[in-house]
């Protein structure tokens, strides 16, 4: 079994096509369809049934998908390390929620670059539910992301700060004059939502079921400029946390003011390198954390 082949195998499981995952990976069919029949060969087990031009994957498919996917993720994790070690130069993985990265983590980069030269940061940027999954993994070192779903007995923590989640407009939004609002007036307004990835989506969907209305959601999006253009026509509204916007922005609280936990986790059972505790303490210190565990 090589890696090649499960990249093709994914790629094909992806498409749902050999021809789309030839285009896709700039590999002719033929390649393709001999590497997957080379493995099936291997281990004498079948991956797809063939009908007509459709293509499914069988038990054996499907269990091959799920362990292949991570086992990739980890090549290329490995590969990125022995990168950054040919480099003479030590990786730390950090997961971001995107929002308090912009706010708290890009703005420091180049000094944390000057204070820690040897080490290089693999950044990887998603929801805070995402973060959590990644450090259930041990996929990354860190994660800077909120520490309402983290299960803090579990991971050790250092708590950054209290942010308030407000509603945002553009200054010509209807809403702009407004200081507060509840959930059941904003109904009638059109909102962009983060992600399914991001906490944020979880904790506004049960906001809305409490207060026994539907939002009215416009678009999903995980792209924080994708919300500020559609934001900026002043036709719909987000969720951001304060002090996040510009001034072209109004935030508005809710009538229940929503407060979330903005902290650094990492899990203390993993082995204590000591590159990735220069890391932590730097930040921990350069983002003046209130309380520790």
């Amino acid at each position: 079994m090589k890696l090649t082949q499960l990249k093709y195998f994914l790629t094909v499981c992806k498409y749902g096509s050999f021809s789309r995952a030839s285009k896709a990976l700039f590999v002719s069919q033929p390649a393709i369809s001999q590497a997957i029949r080379d493995l099936e060969s291997e281990y004498n087990i079948v991956l797809f049934l063939r009908n007509n031009n459709h293509l499914e994957l069988t038990d054996d498919g499907k269990w091959l998908q799920q362990k292949a996917d991570g086992l990739l993720r980890q090549a290329d994790d490995l590969r990125n390390d022995l990168i950054a070690r040919a480099e003479k130069r030590l990786a730390v993985k950090i997961g971001v929620a995107p929002m308090i990265g912009n706010m708290l983590f890009y703005p420091g980069i180049a000094d944390m670059q000057k204070q820690l030269p040897d080490i290089v940061l693999d950044v990887k940027e998603a929801g805070s539910l995402e973060i959590r999954r990644w450090l259930d993994r041990g996929a990354i070192d860190l994660g800077l992301c909120l520490l309402d779903c983290v299960d803090l007995g579990k991971f050790s923590h250092t708590k950054i700060n209290d942010l308030e989640l407000k509603l945002c407009v553009h200054k010509s939004h209807p809403l702009a004059h407004r200081t507060t609002i509840s959930f059941k007036e904003l109904a009638k307004h059109q909102i962009c939502m983060l992600g399914e990835d991001s906490y944020q989506n979880t904790l506004l969907k049960r906001k809305f079921e409490e207060a026994d209305v539907k939002p009215n959601v416009l678009l999903y999006s995980s792209q924080l400029s994708s919300i500020f253009t559609l934001l900026s026509h002043g036709n719909c509204c987000g969720f951001m946390l304060d002090g996040f916007v510009g001034n072209d922005y109004v935030l508005i609280s809710m009538q229940e003011p929503i407060m979330l936990q903005i902290g650094l986790v990492w899990d203390a059972k993993l082995p204590d390198y000591s590159h990735v505790n220069l890391v932590r303490r730097y930040l921990k210190r350069t983002l003046k954390p209130t309380a520790e565990k």
